[in-house]
């Protein structure tokens, strides 16, 4: 199914589109795309992220960076991949997402998300 193009163009020119893929990525970009979100509730969501993430990496940002490092299960080799600085950040962020209650927006961020951890991963790899 890859990443959901030929689904998504089937839903615009009212098709009937089926996927399947293994890799559980894949399917969530498919899902996210694929997926049908009013962009004001969207906005919304975006707004309270951004809010919450300034309140989470200022004066409480040891409380939230706990509570990120509890929920959170990292790769052996993340130390490798990412700065401290940049591993807090990351999992704080990963943590609020994962709190988002619509469960398709939560979807949308998860892929933002991943992109995110793609081009960090190619800033640190192009260094060495």
């Amino acid at each position: 199914m890859g990443s959901g193009t030929t689904i998504l163009e089937s839903i615009v020119n009212e098709r009937i589109g089926i996927g399947t893929d293994i890799n559980e990525i894949a399917y969530l970009v498919a899902k996210a795309k694929t997926t049908p979100i009013k962009s004001s509730k969207l906005v919304q969501e975006f707004l309270n992220l951004e809010t919450d993430l300034k309140n989470h990496t200022n004066e409480k940002k040891d409380f939230y960076l706990e509570k990120a490092f509890e929920k959170l299960h990292f790769h052996e080799r993340i130390d490798y991949w990412y700065k401290p600085v940049q591993k807090e950040n990351l999992a704080i962020l990963l943590c609020r997402i994962l709190e988002a209650e619509n469960e398709n927006i939560k979807n949308f961020f998860l892929v933002a998300f991943a992109q995110i951890l793609k081009n960090l991963l190619r800033l640190v790899t192009k260094k060495y």
